[in-house]
């Protein structure tokens, strides 16, 4: 059995919708390799964004009390009741409510006696999976007094000195001196009483911040670890027990001699009856032993050094160890299963240098696979769920690497001001046809970089080394974005097409900067196009007749950026005019626009959280009077043409490709030129982008010289995405 999702209505951050957070079943079929991570569902999201919600509404649910406080409700919600409340409805009453799905898929093994009132029999006839749902509620337990305390707040303030806040915060304090009832429902919301949370979940949470407090730490983590091992090992544990039974008999003969009848003679002092006697006995056990007996120190060097200044990252590393190898334990000792273990990690991260974040379910993994060597190739589940709440993108990507999968992956973000968590899966990554290829670039890249989006303000994609450099640099200059958590990746290609789903999902701004790659000859396209009259798996798809799925050819990426092919050679000289043989060999263009066509690219591609950019309009020659009009196919040419006039970039020319600039502005030494001749610059530059990002990042840092203007395209995507981010919510300052 396990948790499959845990629902939160309008407790804390959580509202009434998008609040639904999903459990990974525990099961592997590599345990040597991913019995950990296959067993892990990682609660993602940036800083209070309601991640430490989900763990409190699991304590709050294992626990018997009935306390609630006006601060455990949703503020927003809280508000809508107050509203009703004053509008001459006092009886309408704040509630909080949960509901906890359990899957029971091992008939043999587990004790389903307690779920009976739980299972709706006809979806499992209907599902063929044994589901049991438990609705947990906390109302108000006396109406009245409720009702009564709602009109003195009423008529406590007049109409003159209403003040909003006051009284909302009057209201918490209502709610905080309000007693609830805890009321438990099954699937046809029926009253059951005999079933409790606690007695069917085994919860532990583990908070890093909170074990730097306990200076017996690593003590007790490794005290479980020795006692799992004896236990393991008939022939010691027996030995163990036999040393400490005679430690006990050793122990009472001794305190009998000195000290029973010195005790009895003070007694006897206090209390007259003659018939009172003691016994004064050890009462040692091999718990007791395991628990407070034993104490770590470490070695440095000669010395012996007390487990305090021992490093706290490896601490609580060996904390989480130790309370899964005890969860496993328990689980390997059992038969049949009454209870589900949930083991909750909140932010493991904390003390943790990068790299051992990075390694965080490998080392777990590989401590395990020594320690349960015996059990491990025979298990194929922990018979535990493991939660982590996390904002370290390499924990995440230790989790997706680990176990191959984005499946129950939860991303938390704020939307109207209340938690919003979205349930990622592999599907939502890439569709069926190009699952394998996709999946894996995009596995790719969140190994080396892309993690961060997950914890992003915003997200900017580019191509290739050039762009992602000097955009770092300009929005560090921006008074609004440099204030924000903007994170550039580059994807070594036209490839961000492929991220449309992730982002659509996980509804982070993000913008596309591509370039637009003119080609004339259609027939050398580095894509090919299917025609595909059906859906996925050749499903209908309704209103769409006929769909393009462009299949990229090669998905490896050329990592020497100085060994680039420019898409766009067989155009010789300058693009002025835009024909009709033009087509873009861009995929990602080709992908949103559902055409080839340059002439169809008339307008940026904006959708929901996503805007497309690239070269689509011209640049007038010179800037003072325009005699011509040029495109650019990339942003190197971009640049040039914007800046063709600009010192500092010249200057950089200059050095990346000094004899073809001076030949380039001729004996006149006329700037226009370097405008005129921009196709063939960026041509020379594209065997060079390194070095000429750097000496551009260098100068911009550097140099006092008017720095370049970025290209119109890009600087529209900054806008829009500023814009987004306001209308979002997002903190900033100016």
């Amino acid at each position: 059995m396990y948790i499959s999702f845990l629902k939160i209505n309008n407790f804390r951050k959580f509202g009434e919708n998008d609040n639904i957070i999903g459990f990974v079943k525990s099961h592997s079929e590599s345990p040597q390799k991913d019995l950990v991570a296959s067993s892990t569902t990682l609660v993602i999201g940036k800083n209070n964004s309601g991640k430490t919600t989900v763990t409190k509404a699991l304590e709050l649910l294992h626990s018997d009390s009935e306390k609630i406080t006006g601060h455990d409700f949703n503020y927003n919600y809280s508000k809508q009741i107050l509203e009703k409340n004053l509008n001459d409805q006092p009886r309408i009453t704040p509630k909080l409510s949960f509901e906890i799905e359990i899957i029971l898929d091992d008939s043999k093994h587990d004790l389903i006696g307690d779920f009976q009132s739980f299972i709706d029999a006809k979806k499992h006839l209907d599902e063929g999976v044994l589901k049991a749902n438990i609705l947990i509620e906390y109302e108000v337990k006396t109406i009245e007094d409720y009702a009564s305390k709602i009109e003195e707040l009423k008529k406590s303030f007049s109409s003159d000195n209403y003040n909003p806040e006051v009284i909302f915060r009057k209201y918490l304090d209502i709610l905080s001196k309000t007693q609830f009832r805890r009321i438990i429902k099954n699937y046809q919301n029926i009253k059951v009483d005999t079933l409790t949370p606690k007695n069917i979940i085994d919860l532990r949470v583990i908070s890093a911040a909170k074990n730097i407090h306990d200076k017996r730490l690593l003590t007790k983590s490794f005290n479980k670890i020795i006692k799992y091992m004896y236990e393991c090992d008939e022939t010691e544990y027996k030995g163990i027990l036999n040393l400490v039974d005679g430690n006990n008999e050793s122990l009472t003969k001794n305190i009998k001699i000195k000290h029973q009848s010195g005790v009895e003679r003070i007694l006897a002092k206090i209390i007259s009856d003659k018939d009172i006697g003691i016994e004064l006995r050890s009462e040692l056990t091999f718990d007791k032993l395991m628990s407070d007996l034993i104490t770590y120190e470490h070695k440095d060097g000669e010395f012996l050094v007390p487990e305090s200044q021992f490093g706290l990252g490896y601490a609580s590393l060996v904390s989480i160890i130790g309370e899964i190898i005890d969860y496993t334990n328990q689980s390997l000792k059992e038969t049949s299963q009454s209870r589900i273990r949930l083991l909750c990690i909140e932010e493991p991260e904390v003390f943790m240098h990068p790299q051992m974040q990075i390694n965080f379910i490998r080392h777990i993994q590989e401590a395990l696979n020594e320690i349960l060597s015996s059990h491990v190739e025979h298990l194929n589940s922990l018979k535990s769920q493991i939660l982590i709440t996390t904002h370290s993108s390499h924990i995440l990507n230790s989790v997706i690497h680990n176990s191959n999968t984005f499946d129950d992956i939860n991303y938390i973000y704020l939307k109207n001001g209340n938690a919003a968590n979205v349930l990622l899966k592999d599907k939502d990554i890439a569709n069926t046809k190009e699952k394998l290829l996709q999946f894996e670039f995009i596995k790719k890249h969140i190994k080396h970089q892309t993690p961060d989006l997950f914890f992003s303000d915003a997200i900017i994609f580019v191509e290739g080394i050039t762009e992602e450099r000097v955009l770092n640099s300009y929005i560090e200059d921006d008074s609004v974005l440099n204030r924000m958590n903007i994170s550039v990746f580059r994807i070594d290609g036209a490839h961000a097409k492929v991220y449309e789903k992730l982002i659509n999902k996980i509804q982070i701004p993000s913008l596309i900067i591509t370039d637009i790659d003119f080609k004339k000859d259609a027939k050398q396209a580095d894509t090919i196009i299917v025609k595909h009259a059906g859906g996925i798996d050749g499903t209908d798809n309704g209103d769409e007749d006929e769909i393009e799925i462009e299949i990229e050819i090669e998905i490896e990426i050329d990592e020497d950026e100085d060994e680039d092919v420019d898409e766009s050679d067989k155009i010789i000289g300058q693009v002025s005019t835009l024909s009709e043989d033009l087509i873009t060999t861009n995929a990602t263009l080709r992908h949103f626009y559902k055409d080839k066509r340059i002439t169809s690219l008339k307008d940026y591609y904006i959708k929901d959280n996503l805007m497309v950019v690239f070269q689509k309009d011209g640049v007038g020659i010179p800037k003072t009077c325009p005699e011509i009009t040029y495109y650019a196919t990339s942003f190197e040419e971009a640049l040039i043409l914007k800046n063709y006039d600009n010192d500092l970039l010249l200057k950089i020319l200059l050095k990346v490709i000094k004899n073809e600039t001076v030949n380039t502005l001729g004996t006149s030494n006329d700037v226009c030129n370097i405008a005129h001749n921009s196709r063939k610059l960026q041509k020379l530059l594209a065997r060079k982008k390194s070095i000429f990002s750097n000496n551009l990042i260098f100068s911009l840092v550097t140099s006092s010289q008017h720095k370049p203007e970025l290209p119109d395209y890009i600087l529209q995507g900054f806008k829009w995405l500023t814009l987004k981010l306001k209308r979002d919510g997002v903190s900033y300052e100016v």
